[in-house]
């Protein structure tokens, strides 16, 4: 499956439940790197292969969109910043 394909198959998937529609906002806004108006708002490539091994033993284009759920799920559950 394409890193494409893989990103519409999650967007689907959160789309289908309004209740995690807030807290995927704020997820995807923690990404968003310090200074973003220089380099864009996406974090870098390089970032993001280091996240998605460090924290899933895969590449985030692999990871089942019923584990963002799940993240989104928890994040909805704390929505404070980790202190």
């Amino acid at each position: 499956m394409s890193r494409y394909a893989h990103a519409l198959g999650v967007g689907v998937a959160v789309a289908r439940r309004p209740r995690l529609w807030v807290p995927a906002l704020a997820a995807i806004s923690r990404f968003i790197p310090n200074g973003w108006v220089r380099g864009g708002p996406l974090p870098s490539r390089a970032y993001l292969d280091y996240r998605g091994p460090a924290v899933y033993g895969m590449p985030l284009s692999k990871v089942p969109a019923a584990e963002v759920i799940r993240y989104l799920e928890w994040c909805k559950a704390f929505p404070g910043p980790v202190r």
